[in-house]
């Protein structure tokens, strides 16, 4: 079992430092001031005291007698190349006289530093103003910082040893992350318990704020929540009983935890950003306060999602991922799987931990068919191309639905396909559970990595001792119709297909991690386009609310004829509200219901797989 305390062990004299190597705000990082770390080959000083102006100052000290490359992250988080070198400013660099050395830029995201006289140090600031859990922010509020996209690294001493330490936080606020850092503070700084190296460190983002906290034990691991808002907007005791829950059906499915502390960073601001993103040991997420609002328990699928990523995608994890190639786009044909089949389990886990029925599940994964087989796209791109081509993301017209399809949805389909088929082959004695328990057995518990094109098949296969060629070439690898009844027959379901009324505002919009909805498409003569909207343009709120979501989701509560008041902003800058008289649509859904006949058999099924459980031996067939 791996666990993070084995990291703090390198530097344990380091708590004996005296407090007099820290520096104020004023004082400048130079090769003597402050007194210089034992085993690490670099130190980073990061001052924060700009926070109000969103931002970060660094200081970066090393030995370099030679000229060294640095290179800023363009990616981290999403796959999306956003190329954070934009937001550097004042790159210098000095060698131990305080003399300047001089910097060449080498391309977009880096630069050479002369060579030294025996120590270096390079500073810049760095503006971090974007909100969510996949970037850096810096205000009036709270601090949140993932570590490549504030930090530049050289590639030359990346898996060296390298000590932070964080200055400047105010006296009121607190610092929290995953695992590397004493929160303990002295005087306004914090530092690592110990050198780690690079990877190690971006991997465990940092939270500084007024935050509130809470804690609980399960199974041998400790469990924290770091939430920054407002106590008013969410209710403590209930969201820490309903993550227990999740968590304990979590680990109780994989008979594992890897970690002796876990942490969630909770964000809950009056704003339109939501997601997760995941961490070995941790995970950030962010919901709008306002759909807490809406309801109590929003977070609970994403913390679903994101926890059973410590498994699925941090430690059973595509060859093709590693190591990290922070510089370039880093094609993978296993998202489908990564993202997509962790919503599976993340659902099943829901009904798992008592916080989800049947009818609730069946509900949810209709509408994974519905918009599976309502995206025209699932027709011409597999899972497998949408896995590679996920870089696209970041472009409105790449998510247009006639232009790709989600791995997210078709991989959360085809987890539900993969189950469905082991448990039909095996007769119900194995699942996805064991498929799981598998890889992780045979990959993530030896430090080994599963081949991209071929490792969840041949998993599958090693489970349930059958062939599964067929099924991965046609629905994996290609883009065949899927014969829903034959799967969902075991479990007495089947499919419905029905003619729904939908609302249409005459203007499509979709979501993308980073930002507000984009608008992709127009209707002609609509009353969007003649206010003047254009393709390009964000959803900035719907009568008067901030909304992230997918536009779809929202009219679907809307009947046609009722008046939406929406507000966009231009690519100048420009806001444009329009109310708009919904139009009707008629468009197709599915729905999962009974066969006119359920056996006890097929109950019996139906119940061990929406607990995601193998049927016990004698059960019924």
């Amino acid at each position: 079992m791996k666990t993070r305390g084995g990291l703090g062990n390198v530097g344990a004299l380091l708590i004996f430092l005296s407090l007099a190597t820290f520096l104020r705000a004023s004082e400048k990082v130079t090769c003597s001031a402050p007194a210089a770390t034992a085993h690490a080959t670099s130190e980073y000083f990061v001052s924060v005291a700009a926070h109000e102006r969103h931002k970060v100052h660094v200081s970066i000290r090393y030995h370099g007698a030679t000229a060294t490359l640095f290179e800023m992250p363009a990616w981290n988080a999403l796959y999306q190349v956003r190329d954070f070198a934009q937001y550097v400013t004042g790159l210098q660099a000095e060698n131990s006289r305080g003399r300047a050395l001089h910097v060449t830029a080498i391309d977009k995201s880096s630069w050479q530093v002369d060579a030294g006289d025996g120590c270096v140090v390079v500073a810049y600031d760095i503006l971090a103003n974007a909100p969510g859990p996949f970037s850096a922010q810096a205000n009036d509020e709270h601090v949140f910082l993932n570590w490549a996209q504030v930090l530049m690294y050289s590639p030359a001493m990346r898996n060296a040893n390298l000590m932070l330490t964080l200055e400047d936080v105010p006296q009121e606020w607190s610092l929290h992350d995953l695992g590397l850092f004493d929160e303990t503070r002295a005087d306004q700084v914090y530092r690592l318990k110990a050198p780690v190296p690079y990877d190690h460190l971006v991997d465990s983002p940092v939270e500084i704020g007024r935050n509130q906290f809470a804690s609980f034990d399960d199974g041998g691991a400790h469990f924290r929540l770091v939430i920054d808002a407002d106590p008013a907007d969410y209710d403590l005791v209930g969201l820490k009983s309903a993550i227990a829950k999740i968590v304990s059906a979590e680990m109780e499915w994989m008979q594992d935890h890897p970690f002796d502390d876990y942490t969630f960073l909770l964000h809950f601001p009056h704003g339109p950003i939501g997601g997760g993103m995941e961490h070995s040991y941790g995970t950030a997420i962010t919901t709008p306060a306002d759909r807490l609002k809406e309801n109590a328990l929003e977070p609970l699928g994403t913390v679903a999602h994101e926890f059973f990523h410590l498994w699925n995608v941090k430690r059973i994890r595509p060859q093709a991922m590693e190591p990290v190639d922070y510089e370039h786009e880093q094609y993978t044909r296993s998202l489908w799987f990564c993202e997509g089949v962790t919503s599976t389990v993340s659902e099943l886990m829901m009904v798992r931990a008592g916080l989800e029925d049947e009818k609730a599940y069946l509900a949810h994964l209709s509408g994974v068919v519905t918009e599976f087989e309502s995206t025209p796209a699932h027709r011409s791109q597999s899972p497998q191309a949408s896995s590679v081509q996920a870089w696209l993301e970041g472009h409105p017209y790449y998510r247009r639905p006639e232009r790709s399809e989600s791995y997210y949805t078709s991989g959360e389909l085809i987890g539900v396909l993969l189950d469905l088929k082991v448990r039909a082959v095996t007769g119900g004695r194995k699942s996805l559970r064991d498929l799981f328990q598998y890889m992780n057995s045979q990959y993530a518990q030896q430090d080994r990595f599963y081949d991209d094109e071929k490792g969840v098949q041949l998993a599958a296969e090693a489970v349930s001792g059958t062939s599964f060629e067929d099924f991965f070439d046609r629905y994996v690898r290609g883009t065949d119709s899927i014969s829903y009844d034959q799967f969902f027959e075991m479990v007495g379901l089947k499919i419905q297909n029905f003619a729904m009324q939908a609302s249409d505002a005459g203007f499509d919009a979709s979501v993308n991690f980073t930002g507000l909805p984009e608008v992709v498409r127009i209707t002609p003569g609509s009353a969007v386009e003649a206010a003047g909207v254009r393709v390009g343009d964000t959803l900035a709120g719907i009568d008067n609310h901030e909304y992230f979501g997918d536009l779809s989701s929202y009219l679907a509560g809307h009947k046609p004829g009722e008046e939406v008041g929406f507000q966009f902003k231009t690519r100048t800058g420009r806001t444009i509200s329009v109310h708009v008289p919904l139009q009707e649509s008629n468009q197709s859904g599915f729905a999962l219901v009974d066969l006119p006949s359920v056996s006890a058999g097929q109950r019996a099924q139906r119940e061990a797989w929406m607990r995601g459980d193998d049927l016990p031996a004698g059960g019924t067939q």
